[in-house]
């Protein structure tokens, strides 16, 4: 069976399919598998695959998605979301992506599940190891891009919307997904400016890219991620 199912912010795949397990007791012994992840902190559709469905999840990871998804301009973390820890972006010294309908080679973030050397790529950076490895790059396109709004948002109301985003988070995976640092950095840099500029898109892109990357590469962070549509 094919099931298109909304996730929301804080859950995990895994997480994911557990709450669905939960509210539908006649797939709790089912085989389920995700057809495209999505990150803790960004919603939206996923497919669950069940039983022989499971055997289409390379047909249905193939497919291109439709995200809406909202910038703080002028701030970059080590995860490329809000879930990193937070610094001040030089754009001065930076060449910034353009944003528009193109090929364009992306690296993989490092705070991601992609293996490398027998371990994915969050494990390097949290073992502090990055330096040891290469660290893959892809092919990706974006089909269609429009800028829908620019607004000017009080540092106080950002990091309030921070914070309430990362408490979504299961209390048993806070730690490991750094919370408690990263919630202090962002007050300690948020303190340092009262306003900040957010830009929201809506964009359609090929397989595997990575929103977040996108964001990191115009030289700010994904504040948030909704996948519209699987095409």
């Amino acid at each position: 069976m094919i099931i298109q199912i909304n996730k929301e912010i804080g859950e995990t795949p895994n997480s994911l399919i557990a709450r669905f397990k939960l509210e539908n007791p006649e797939f709790s012994n089912e085989k389920i598998s995700f057809a495209g992840r999505l990150d803790p902190m960004a919603s939206g559709l996923m497919i669950l695959l069940t039983g022989e469905s499971c055997k289409l999840q390379p047909e249905y990871i193939s497919k291109k998605k439709t995200y809406s998804f909202t910038i703080i301009n002028g701030i970059t973390t080590d995860s490329n979301d809000i879930l990193g820890i937070p610094k001040i972006k030089d754009t001065k010294t930076t060449e910034i992506f353009k944003l528009e309908p193109k090929k364009f080679i992306q690296q993989f973030p490092v705070y991601s599940s992609r293996v490398v050397s027998g371990h994915p790529l969050w494990w390097w950076a949290k073992q502090n190891r990055l330096k040891e490895i290469q660290v893959p790059s892809k092919e990706c396109e974006i089909y269609t891009v429009k800028k829908n709004n620019s607004k000017l948002v009080c540092s106080e109301i950002l990091l309030n919307d921070i914070t309430e985003r990362i408490n979504t988070l299961e209390p048993s995976v806070k730690p490991g997904f750094r919370t408690n640092e990263i919630l202090s950095c962002w007050q300690k840099l948020l303190e340092m400016k009262s306003m900040i500029v957010i830009d929201n898109y809506t964009a359609t892109v090929s397989s595997g890219t990575y929103i977040r990357g996108i964001c990191d590469s115009m030289g700010g962070t994904a504040m948030d991620i909704h996948r519209i549509t699987i095409i």
